[in-house]
């Protein structure tokens, strides 16, 4: 004789209405959370240029952009410097420069005979 089974099928229905209504609630706690993150996310970016520092204009322009229908979260500077994004300039530097400022001073410590020219450059 095969033994009898019964299941109680409510609970399984709760968690499946449980489940689909579940997003539905979380989306604004995220929007919410993603909203407190933004500024702490700049502070954060804002210490790491800190590192590098200029005149400060590249971590003064550092922002948050939050965007709820695409749940994306971008941060980052907003500074172009002659049009080039100048948190790329930073991370990646530029092409060789052919008329380089420091290169007459290099060449006259050199021709004065110091051991280190680049100390004066």
């Amino acid at each position: 004789m095969l033994p009898i089974i019964e299941l109680d099928l409510s609970e399984l229905q709760k968690l499946a209405d449980d489940i689909k209504i579940s997003p539905k609630k979380s989306i604004p706690e995220i929007h919410k959370s993603m909203h407190r993150f933004g500024p702490k996310a700049v502070r954060a970016f804002k210490n790491k240029l800190d590192k590098n520092r200029y005149t400060g204009d590249l971590s003064e322009s550092v922002s948050y952009d939050y965007s709820e229908s695409q749940f994306e979260l971008e941060v980052g500077p907003t500074l172009k410097r002659k049009g080039f994004d100048a948190g790329h300039i930073l991370e990646w530097g530029t092409r060789p420069i052919p008329n380089v400022p420091w290169r007459s001073l290099y060449n006259w410590a050199i021709w004065k005979g110091f051991d280190n020219p680049f100390a004066l450059a």
